[in-house]
């Protein structure tokens, strides 16, 4: 606490939103263009930010926004527990090709869903829908866990 104001660290940003320090670091660096807010304390190296205002969290919740915003639309039409083959998949999730979900699964194990029907190779569209919902970013094969995810 500073001058009555309950400041928070970058660790604490970091950890609220499941970021890297690192990264944040690194935004905070090329603040000009990142838009990354400005602290309001120092001490040291160690920069706060107040926690009241939310300044350094409103802008990492517009950044992600922004960034979930170019992901691919996703088709949500159709019966959540009809099973599509790679090729329907890709075309739900907006991938060019059915190769896409090939090289997610040889490349990036745990990232994209095992099929629902291992034989048939084939996928439930609400497990499409859910991978979609939990996708990050472009050229990025990363996501949040859920518990579904590590069993």
């Amino acid at each position: 606490m500073v001058a009555g104001r309950a400041l928070i660290s970058r660790a604490e940003v970091a950890r609220r939103l499941n970021m890297r320090e690192q990264t944040l670091a690194d935004l905070y660096a090329a603040r000009e263009t990142s838009g990354h807010p400005e602290a309001v304390h120092r001490e040291g190296r160690r920069l706060y930010w107040a926690e009241a205002e939310a300044e350094a969290m409103a802008w990492a919740q517009e950044r992600k926004a922004a960034k979930k915003a170019t992901l691919t639309p996703v088709d949500r039409s159709g019966e959540p527990d009809e099973l599509v083959d790679a090729e329907e998949a890709a075309r739900i999730l907006g991938y060019a090709s059915p190769r896409t979900i090939t090289s997610y699964l040889a490349r990036n194990v745990g990232y994209f869903p095992d099929p629902d029907d291992i034989e048939g190779r084939r996928w439930h569209r609400r497990t499409l829908w859910a991978f979609a919902g939990r996708r990050s970013r472009p050229g990025r094969a990363g996501h949040a866990k859920t518990r579904a995810d590590q069993r």
